[in-house]
């Protein structure tokens, strides 16, 4: 048998498969072909030699914001996050109703990387100026629009987004949350909800948490305490435990996403939840305008952080590659190196040195520079090194 691509002599990791080990990945017609301890390099003109390399499934971003050229939020997939290793971006709620054909015909359709979406239960999506909320004004939900919009777009649209921050949402918070709930119900797809900032007086975390449901996600699940001057983050106690609201949650089935962003990770939040067992159960970046130049740069940064916090390569792989595709209920396609599956691979480098990293532990705004973060000095780091996207090696 002849293959398309050989990637000969990395160190394989994937938790779908139990995986981590030196092996060859095979490549043809666009699908994993072989995984094996050694596969001939004759049967293919094309190899990647990934000797002293880590060789995973292309990641999976559960949290960007991809509308470049319409949401002020947005960067470009492709230069982002395709080329950071990341072969599958999630956009959570960029779009809403009424501007999520654009979406489809100019960004889903028209890049590389694949792009699949959340859609905003707020009909404008992200809302364009930044002191304008999405939900302030709750003539912007339209729900018939975002349910019809959603169920006509089944194959890219997989859930609906809000956030119920008090900025976004003011007072509306506890109607638009229960509206938001219930259109994704009717869909038949999960809602993301975001917690960062400061919540509404009338909508607090315990009261978020008992309207959702299992297979439901909450983001920005170890932010800083917001604003900085209060004591702790709204996911912790005053004796710094998290709160009792947020592990019955997880027994239900509620998922609790990372979504770095630039505001919403705190490396005292992350090491006070880590070290009582509570391990996100995916890992995002959040990345967008106001991110991209830092703290987050891409996610394989994200990613980095999370192993210096003491999270095995292995798990940090599973939570962006195996656990966001299974929340896509897309298992079987991607996240996976599994034969059959689409030839979506990322290859880093694991670099050693001292390299300074950063939170956004006391962001006062999104998007206002000069912020006081904090720094920690990591001493390994993912670098991409080649990445295949359906087969196909990305320039």
């Amino acid at each position: 048998m002849r293959y398309d691509v050989i990637i000969k002599g990395g160190l394989v990791v994937d938790p779908s498969q139990r995986l981590e080990g030196k092996m060859d990945v095979a490549i043809s017609g666009g699908r994993i072909a072989a995984v094996d301890d050694e596969i001939d390099p004759d049967k293919s003109d094309k190899v990647i030699d990934a000797s002293n390399k880590l060789v995973t499934p292309g990641l999976v971003d559960l949290h960007t914001h991809v509308y470049w050229g319409v949401a002020h939020w947005s960067v470009e997939p492709d230069p982002t996050c395709l080329a950071k290793g990341v072969t599958t971006v999630v956009d959570a709620g960029t779009s809403g109703a009424l501007t999520f054909p654009g979406f489809r015909r100019y960004v889903i359709e028209n890049s590389n990387t694949r792009v699949l979406a959340l859609l905003h239960i707020s009909s404008i999506g992200l809302t364009q100026h930044p002191k304008v909320g999405d939900l302030q004004d709750l003539r912007s939900l339209d729900f018939d629009c975002a349910v019809n919009v959603a169920k006509r777009n089944s194959d890219v649209i997989k859930g609906v987004k809000i956030r119920v921050d008090k900025d976004n949402v003011g007072q509306n918070g506890p109607q638009a949350l229960r509206l938001a709930k219930e259109a994704a119900r009717s869909v038949g797809v999960p809602l993301m909800i975001h917690i960062s900032g400061v919540l509404p007086d009338n909508l607090s975390l315990p009261e978020i948490l008992s309207i959702i449901e299992k297979g439901d996600v909450v983001t920005h699940c170890l932010p800083p305490p917001f604003p900085p001057s209060t004591d702790r983050s709204v996911i912790l106690n005053r004796d710094g435990e998290v709160i009792p609201e947020v592990k019955e949650a997880r027994r239900r089935g509620v998922l609790f996403d990372v979504g770095h962003g630039s505001g919403s990770f705190s490396w005292e939040t992350a090491e006070k939840v880590l070290n009582q067992g509570f391990v996100p159960d995916m890992i995002s970046s959040d990345l967008h305008a106001y991110s991209l130049n830092g703290p987050v740069y891409d996610l394989a940064t994200v990613l980095s952080k999370f192993l210096f916090l003491g999270l095995s390569l292995s798990k940090v792989v599973e939570l962006s590659t195996f656990a966001p595709a299974s929340f896509l209920k897309f298992e079987d396609r991607i996240g996976t190196l599994k034969p059959g599956s689409e030839a979506d691979v990322a290859i880093f480098s694991l670099e050693s040195g001292k390299f300074p990293y950063y939170d956004n532990s006391q962001n006062p705004a999104i998007g206002l520079r000069g912020d006081v973060m904090k720094e920690k000095i990591i001493d390994k780091r993912l670098e991409v090194f080649r990445v295949i996207k359906s087969g196909r090696i990305v320039p």
